[in-house]
């Protein structure tokens, strides 16, 4: 929960009560949590579903404090996200020019990302973040940087 930045995301939830937020592939693990009216629970969901599922979904955060190569990261930007990710390992490099970086933990950092990011050319970066996946990091090296990471 909070080494993959869902905390981050709740809090930015509740600092932009006006937006709605999603929370993939989670169970039971978040229901201490008093969780905002504007954040929903999306229990795992098979692998064929969830580009339908970034699809409905403007922005994605990987908001984690410690990640292998996040291809959720990747697979949200070939769907149209404009991805919101922490400066860790491999995000900055997936994401690049296309999206935007939370250097560190920090809500007030988070809460001036977000709001960079609602204000920016959405179309442009949307079509950017996929043009830069599919450039830079096809489904064969996702798979190769991921096999890396479990061995």
């Amino acid at each position: 929960y909070f080494g993959k930045g869902i905390d981050m995301v709740v809090e930015a939830a509740k600092m932009f009560p006006a937006f709605s937020f999603s929370i993939l592939g989670v169970r039971d693990e978040l229901n201490h949590l008093q969780l905002p009216e504007n954040v929903k629970i999306i229990h795992p969901q098979p692998h064929d579903k969830i580009a339908e599922f970034f699809s409905m979904h403007e922005f994605y955060m990987q908001l984690s404090i410690a990640e292998g190569f996040p291809n959720a990261v990747c697979e949200s930007m070939l769907c149209g996200c404009i991805p919101i990710g922490s400066d860790v390992f491999g995000i900055p490099d997936i994401i690049g020019d296309t999206g935007f970086i939370l250097k560190k933990k920090d809500l007030t950092l988070l809460k001036k990302l977000v709001e960079t990011a609602v204000a920016s050319d959405k179309a442009m970066l949307l079509k950017k973040a996929r043009q830069r996946i599919i450039d830079n990091f096809p489904a064969e090296k996702r798979e190769r940087e991921l096999l890396k990471v479990i061995s």
